[in-house]
């Protein structure tokens, strides 16, 4: 499955962390560190849950198995916040 930002987003980076927001539902999501990294780092492309995490791995040095927990946890949090939309292949 492919990923891509929603359109009905905007986000703002301050002292390292995101905060993004889904402006249909009004709701504000702030990001970790390893988070915001990420979110900046996938930019506006769409990626693969497997993108993810070998950003994740390769940035972080963590094992495969926690960088796809990791990357799988973001992406199903922003899905269902809505900041994020499976997109076609």
């Amino acid at each position: 499955m492919l990923f891509r930002r929603s359109p009905d987003v905007a986000c703002r980076t301050v002292d390292g962390q995101a905060v993004v927001v889904v402006l249909e539902r009004q709701h504000l999501h702030a990001l970790n560190g390893s988070g915001s990294w990420l979110w900046d780092t996938l930019g506006e492309d769409a990626f693969t849950v497997a993108d993810a995490a070998t950003r994740l791995r390769d940035r972080f040095g963590i094992t495969a198995e926690q960088a796809t927990r990791d990357a799988t946890r973001f992406v199903s949090e922003l899905v269902e916040q809505g900041a994020l939309r499976e997109v076609a292949e």
